[in-house]
């Protein structure tokens, strides 16, 4: 609930100050994701709240939506008519290796070493210093 309250906030605040932002390089994106590091510093709790899926998922598709709107409405139609390749060029090579450096970060966020998501950190440091079973060490039982 307090992250929706904050989001909330956070949207009402960026509503009325975006007409002077619009002037820096303070964008939206950077605005919200600044806005969040900051509220999990703040809010330690957050980061331990074990909240419903289904309501972060769809704070995450609404502030989607709101970013995209937000980057859709300031495009400026004369200057994208001039430059007819830009968006093959974003939409091919751009998103292409935006995926692959995607895929490569999460591989090494992720680890796929049998440490599955979703445990908590005594569980994750535990899985990161455990020995092998003696199975396979090869020693078996004597």
């Amino acid at each position: 609930m307090t992250l929706i309250v904050i989001f909330i906030a956070l949207i009402l605040l960026y509503s009325m100050v975006s007409r002077r932002l619009e002037r820096t390089n303070l964008t939206a994106p950077i605005v919200f994701t600044g806005a969040g590091m900051l509220a999990l510093l703040v809010l330690p709790s957050l980061r331990e709240q074990q909240g419903n899926l289904e309501v972060f998922m769809k704070v995450a598709e609404i502030g989607l939506v709101l970013l995209l709107f937000n980057d859709a409405s300031r495009i400026d139609r004369q200057v994208l008519k001039s430059m007819r390749n830009l968006p093959v060029r974003l939409l091919s090579v751009g998103m292409l290796l935006t995926l692959l450096l995607g895929a490569l970060g999460a591989l090494v966020v992720f680890r796929p070493d049998g440490c599955r998501a979703g445990t908590n950190h005594r569980q994750q440091s535990a899985c990161a210093h455990e020995d092998p079973p003696s199975s396979q060490r090869g020693g078996g039982a004597q």
